[in-house]
């Protein structure tokens, strides 16, 4: 989906963009044509042409060899020992009280939300240039209001990592020369630093001591690795993740359903890749991976679910995603469970439908305790904008409970719209209006 808030003289300051500008326009023109009321309509802001989905239009990266996708190795399925979960004491979503959403922060154009510092208080986000496809990264202090620059890259959507042993941001930029390319930013105002060019997606993730980042570099299809930066040292697996059966040679460009995204477990062990040919646990203790199969969806339960959203829970045991089937653009999403202690798997369905009978969960986040969880999910559609309301779910029960039913906002965007802080305190969700993009604090209390 294109960001949030993006002013119609955004469209001109493309045309100064050479290639890119020709891709872009041309997805953007298709999306727009669409007349007929599907989920693309389901994510635009106020004021612009709805797209779905929340990545980057597609882009050839420059780099690897034009010759047809060979067929990876066969990647086994994930087999979960037989054994008996631990009791664990559940929050109950009664005692959690959140308090009306306070403005911290308003822009002239989108505004996109990465994550929480650790240390509770700084925000890392991304804002978009005003008349221009490109965006700054920065850090927001949401007490004082202080915002720090750390770099500008192109508007490809996609969010950067803290690193917290380096106090520097990780984030992925996009040249026609490098392709997807891999940068790190050590402070405000010093130069950005090339770490690796041509990768296979322009997601990635780090791992929760900040000291190592994971990516997928091109190949005969999509090699996880990882970077060590206090080593300075790449470390590719000998595991090749597949792209779409469809594609016929590795310089074809990728479909947005295509994007491998990134989610690295808590504890450090474990690292998920997933897009629409599946979900790939990657073992950093052995080198080896496994598929994960998330079983039918969709109407008549005969198509394959897949993700394009996964975020573990702070304790490493559960993944919670965002799930769907077929391709885009989507007819549904829901939330997807999966206890990876157990293998357990079980989808939770929103309560709340929209008149054409479809339904939406938008963008999710973990509470401290793992298990709760916070979600966006879609309430109605008005002049052809989405609204959506907030709600928790208990990942023990599955029951849903929707918080300030007064309340809707507008532009979600799965992984960019929604967080929690690190201590429980607050939620931070993007707020835009049809002339500004907003970030609004949520304080919560039991």
């Amino acid at each position: 989906m294109k960001r949030i808030i993006k002013l119609f003289s955004g469209v001109l300051g493309l045309l100064s963009l050479v290639v890119l500008i020709i891709i872009l326009s041309i997805a953007f023109r298709n999306l727009k044509e669409e007349s007929s009321l599907s989920s693309s309509s389901l994510f635009q802001s106020p004021i612009r042409t709805p797209t779905w989905p929340p990545y980057p239009p597609p882009i050839t990266p420059s780099g690897p060899p034009a010759t047809p996708t060979l067929a990876p190795e066969q990647i086994p399925i994930c087999i979960f020992p037989a054994r008996m979960a631990p009791a664990e004491l559940a929050t109950s979503l009664d005692t959690y009280k959140l308090s009306q959403p306070q403005v911290v922060l308003t822009h002239t154009s989108a505004i996109e939300i990465a994550d929480w510092l650790p240390n509770n208080q700084q925000l890392l986000i991304t804002k978009d240039i005003p008349g221009t496809n490109r965006q700054v990264i920065e850090l927001f202090d949401t007490q004082t209001g202080k915002e720090s620059v750390y770099a500008e890259r192109h508007s490809i959507n996609t969010p950067p990592v803290w690193l917290s042993a380096y106090k520097s941001v990780a984030f992925i930029d996009s040249t026609m020369e490098e392709g997807w390319a891999l940068r790190l930013s050590h402070s405000p105002g010093e130069s950005v630093e090339a770490l690796q060019t041509h990768l296979a997606s322009p997601y990635l993730a780090a791992n929760s001591t900040g000291d190592k980042v994971s990516f997928l570099l091109w190949g005969q299809s999509a090699r996880p690795a990882v970077f060590d930066l206090r080593e300075k040292k790449i470390q590719p697996f000998d595991i090749q993740l597949p792209f779409a059966p469809r594609r016929k040679s590795l310089d074809a460009p990728l479909a947005p359903e295509e994007f491998y995204r990134v989610a690295w477990e808590p504890r450090g062990t474990r690292i998920a890749f997933y897009n629409q040919t599946g979900l790939y646990l990657l073992d950093l203790t052995t080198g080896q991976a496994c598929r994960m199969e998330l079983g039918l969806a969709g109407i008549g339960k005969r198509a394959s679910r897949w993700a394009y959203l996964a975020k573990w829970s702070p304790n490493g045991r559960y993944l919670a995603m965002i799930t769907t089937s077929g391709r885009l653009p989507l007819e549904f999403s829901e939330l997807t469970l999966l206890d990876t202690m157990t293998g357990d798997l079980h989808t939770i369905q929103p309560k709340r439908y929209l008149p054409s009978g479809k339904y939406y969960v938008l963008d999710i986040d973990w509470a401290p305790d793992s298990t709760t969880i916070a979600e966006r999910v879609a309430i109605a559609i008005k002049e052809g904008v989405a609204y959506d309301g907030v709600y928790l779910v208990s990942s023990r029960d599955n029951r849903q409970k929707r918080q300030l039913s007064e309340l809707t906002f507008a532009g979600a965007s799965a992984g960019v719209s929604l967080s929690w802080s690190p201590a429980g305190e607050y939620l931070i969700l993007n707020c835009p209006t049809s002339n500004e993009g907003r970030l609004c604090q949520i304080t919560v209390t039991k």
